[in-house]
């Protein structure tokens, strides 16, 4: 049998009598001799559920692609919070999603590390025991194909695409001739990865139901400045300066660099490590927002320090910088809990980083000098970042957060 599977997760809402929201979330796991057949037998399930689901609930866009509707409550949210505490607004959004997605799940994790460059996990012995009887195990999750009722990135799932999945077949030679498709993604330039804003990055992936963006599409979109409007949508209400003037708290936390170490005017490793324990502490508790540009004391510093590292293109070095913290310190399975953004505040530029709690505990890679790796756990207090080395300890706070199964799972 092959170290990965196919895994088709659902999320969506009922309503009762009194107009109270339940949660249903469940997941279907595809496992086969033939990887090609689990493949294939979790997409026809993917549609099989779609098909069962009123018009109301489902629809297509412009592009053919289906979308599911949210409940109209959604608009209300944003009316009714604008003006609140963000981090509480989001948390009420959250519970809104509904999606249903297929995971390409990687259960090798030394396979993942080398094939997809991904750092290895060495958990102590007692951390391992506490993994096999809380069930969360070690694995290596990569999403391919979503219907959503929120925007999501379209590269993300393209990446997923090409660099991740076709690479495990074709490490396996197994034959996908057959479902090898060429296709374009447009928009995003990623400088040195090839991303082309104007004609487009040519990309070879297995064949899925998603529609992708024509060049003509996109150059419409961007013309009439729809690029990214469904995002817009969801934060151009969020005054992050009222914000900020709050103050650091249980879910809001200011660092003045990313990377730029002001002892040595160089980029450090030690400030990056700073930034991947303030994440990897929101992941474990409530989630949150990172302020990055943001003196403790509230004032606006701006990204100046971290800009003056790179000679050009000076936004999108650093935040591939940060996507490369996330996957070196925290694991890629963490990043869709994960978006950043550069935000313009008082005529300076700030990272604001904002992290969504995760449904199973997530430990941050230290590697050390001498080539040796400790995973570390670190939760939020009330406005700071506390390390959680015993483990009882960390037992304790596991169970006591109701970490008790898979992620995805009920």
């Amino acid at each position: 049998m092959y170290p990965f599977h196919y895994e088709v997760r659902f999320r969506f809402l009922s309503y009762k009598e009194d107009n109270e929201t339940e949660i249903h979330s469940r997941t279907q796991v595809f496992f086969n001799e033939n990887p090609l057949k689990a493949r294939e037998d979790a997409f026809r399930e993917f549609n099989e559920y779609l098909s069962y689901k009123p018009e109301e609930w489902l629809k297509k866009n412009s592009r053919g692609n289906y979308v599911i509707t949210q409940p109209s409550r959604i608009s209300e949210i944003s009316e009714n919070n604008k003006k609140s505490d963000y981090s509480e607004w989001r948390k009420i959004f959250e519970q809104y999603k509904e999606g249903i997605s297929i995971f390409l799940v990687v259960t090798d994790e030394k396979l993942a590390k080398d094939l997809f460059s991904l750092p290895e996990s060495e958990f102590s012995n007692e951390l391992e025991l506490l993994e096999r009887e809380l069930g969360i195990g070690i694995k290596t999750e990569f999403e391919i194909h979503k219907v959503a009722s929120y925007y999501f990135e379209e590269q993300d799932i393209i990446d997923n695409l090409e660099l991740h999945e076709l690479e495990l077949f074709n490490h396996f030679n197994i034959d996908t001739n057959r479902l090898i498709r060429i296709v374009y993604h447009f928009g995003l330039d990623y400088s040195e990865t090839g991303e082309d804003i104007e004609e487009g990055a040519k990309r070879e992936i297995l064949e899925t139901p998603y529609i992708w963006q024509t060049i003509e599409e996109y150059q419409e979109e961007k013309k009439n400045n729809k690029i990214g409007a469904e995002e817009e949508n969801l934060t151009q209400d969020v005054d992050y300066l009222k914000i900020i003037n709050r103050g650091e708290g249980h879910q809001i936390e200011f660092k003045p660099t990313l990377l730029y170490n002001f002892n040595s005017n160089k980029g450090g490793i030690g400030v990056l490590y700073i930034i991947a324990k303030t994440i990897c502490s929101f992941l474990n508790s409530d989630g949150g927002i990172l302020f990055i540009g943001v003196k403790d004391s509230g004032e606006i510093q701006g990204l100046k320090y971290d800009y003056s590292l790179f000679a050009d293109k000076e936004k999108d070095r650093l935040l591939l910088q940060l996507d490369t913290l996330l996957v070196n310190f925290l694991g890629i399975s963490i990043t869709p809990l994960v978006k950043a953004f550069i935000e313009n505040i008082e005529g300076k530029d700030i990272l604001v980083v904002e992290i969504e709690q995760s449904s199973y505990p997530v430990f941050l890679i230290n590697k050390k000098y001498d080539g040796s790796i400790e995973k570390e756990f670190f939760a939020r207090m009330n406005a700071s970042t506390h390390q959680l080395s015993d483990v009882e300890e960390i037992i304790e706070y596991i169970f006591n957060k109701k970490w008790k199964s898979r992620p995805g799972k009920d």
